[in-house]
């Protein structure tokens, strides 16, 4: 593959799509779309139909950037090879920092295909989350392009935390209203409305009470759900209220 063909992970989440149009539409880059497919994931479906919807909207609206999106890698979570070096890498961190699942097969993913440096949208996170623990053990580099990349040190690659050597994290210093507002600025803020984040849909829309709705609606992005999923939220927040006092 072409060295100056970004590899994205790419969700149909807020995170990832933004990172997806900010590579194609403000910065011309090719980009090569990976998807692991989860049967068992409930979300499943609707990512997958939320990504197309995505590369609809992004031929309608600049045609001239659409053929850089290249078709997506699809892979099935259930053929993704055992690795017990990773396994045991990711067991003794989470046994210290609780981080998602998600990321252990990943890693079995990305090194069972020699991917080394495929982009995770992660983005800034307040204490006490993945993304602000993994931020002390990255670095700042520049690509051949000039571009900012976020790795794992290289003085981390002997340790457990080696497991994340095959990804680079270009949205970590980046928020989610950061994204909101650029995307606004440069037009594609209707694109990017149509993100899928709710882990617990409910009769197609999102739940309000998952942790994706919960994080969208305290980073004031409420406009996002519809107005049942609001009450969910705000009755769901009440009754968490009342059950710690």
């Amino acid at each position: 593959m072409n060295n100056n063909v970004t590899r994205l992970l790419w969700t149909g989440g807020w995170d990832s799509t933004f990172r997806l149009l900010d590579l194609v539409l403000l910065r011309s880059k090719a980009v090569q779309p990976y998807y692991i497919i989860d049967p068992g994931r409930r979300t499943t479906m609707f990512e997958l139909k939320t990504r197309g919807k995505i590369e609809e909207l992004v031929r309608e609206m600049f045609p001239e950037k659409a053929e850089l999106i290249s078709p997506s890698v699809l892979f099935y979570i259930g053929d993704i090879k055992p690795d017990n070096e990773i396994t045991e890498k990711y067991r003794r961190i989470n046994e210290k920092t609780r981080l998602g699942l998600q990321y252990e097969w990943l890693a079995r993913f990305a090194k069972q295909f020699s991917i080394n440096d495929l982009e995770i949208g992660m983005i800034f996170a307040p204490p006490g989350t993945a993304s602000y623990i993994l931020r002390s053990h990255l670095e700042k580099s520049e690509d051949l392009w000039g571009e900012t990349r976020w790795s794992l040190r290289k003085d981390e690659m002997d340790t457990d935390m080696s497991m994340f050597r095959f990804f680079s994290f270009p949205l970590i210093q980046t928020t989610k209203l950061d994204m909101m507002k650029i995307a606004e600025r440069e037009g594609f803020a209707g694109i990017m409305d149509s993100t899928w984040f709710c882990h617990r849909p409910i009769n197609g829309k999102p739940c309000g009470f998952c942790h994706p709705c919960c994080i969208t609606m305290k980073m004031g992005m409420g406009q996002r759900l519809p107005r049942i999923s609001k009450f969910r939220f705000y009755v769901y927040r009440a009754v968490r209220g009342m059950v710690r006092k």
